[in-house]
């Protein structure tokens, strides 16, 4: 959905070559608002229910975890990344001691910084941000929460806030229809492709993942 976004489209018009930026994920809503959608009885779906996944043996254990972050609760943000700047390589990344944030570094191709900082809030705290800026723009998404109108989405730019962006998920259906109708832009990756590339860049922070290491006052 995020890859057909109306609002992730407008700021990369604002700001269609990014010469740096952030995305910032903070989640602490996504189990509650699931629950208030699904009928008495029914218990929102965690991963944790998931039977062990075949991860990269290469991977130490803290990196399989930067792995499952990266994945789980990055995937939109990582999205965004490579459709703004194709090419983009991981260049450091680190597991907090808690082993529930990622905070990573990346580069484009032509040495553009992005920082991308996944993390874990206590309950009802949601953030979701993309900062993206070259030399004469910038442009900050902030998301609405998960499962609510995606019409609250606001973009800040120098000309202001815009807001009541159309829906993602039914923007993903139409450009489905437009493809089935072979009437989609030509230069738009399909799903799959798009899906390799964003794998492949979390598969790479993973590999670069350090553990954090505890502060005294942590111990």
């Amino acid at each position: 959905m995020r890859a057909h976004d109306p609002a992730l489209h407008a700021a990369l018009a604002h700001v269609p070559e990014p010469a740096g930026g952030w995305l910032v994920k903070a989640d602490g809503v996504d189990e509650a608002a699931r629950r208030r959608l699904l009928p008495p009885g029914f218990t929102p779906y965690t991963f944790a229910d998931d039977p062990p996944q075949a991860v990269p043996e290469h991977l130490a254990p803290h990196q399989v975890t930067a792995l499952q972050i990266l994945l789980w609760q990055g995937y939109h943000l990582l999205t965004a990344l490579v459709l703004a700047v194709p090419g983009t390589t991981a260049t450091a990344c680190t597991l907090d001691p808690s082993r529930q944030s990622v905070h990573a570094l990346l580069h484009g191709p032509t040495g553009q910084p992005f920082t991308l900082i996944i993390g874990a809030t206590p309950a009802g705290v949601f953030h979701e941000q993309i900062h993206l800026a070259d030399k004469a723009a910038a442009a900050t998404i902030d998301f609405a929460r998960p499962y609510e109108p995606a019409a609250t989405t606001q973009l800040t730019t120098a000309d202001g806030i815009q807001s009541g962006f159309g829906d993602p998920f039914a923007a993903m259906w139409a450009s489905v229809n437009a493809r089935l109708a072979r009437q989609h832009p030509a230069d738009l990756p399909t799903s799959a492709d798009l899906a390799v590339r964003v794998e492949d860049l979390a598969l790479s922070l993973a590999g670069l993942a350090r553990p954090g290491t505890r502060t005294r006052k942590e111990d």
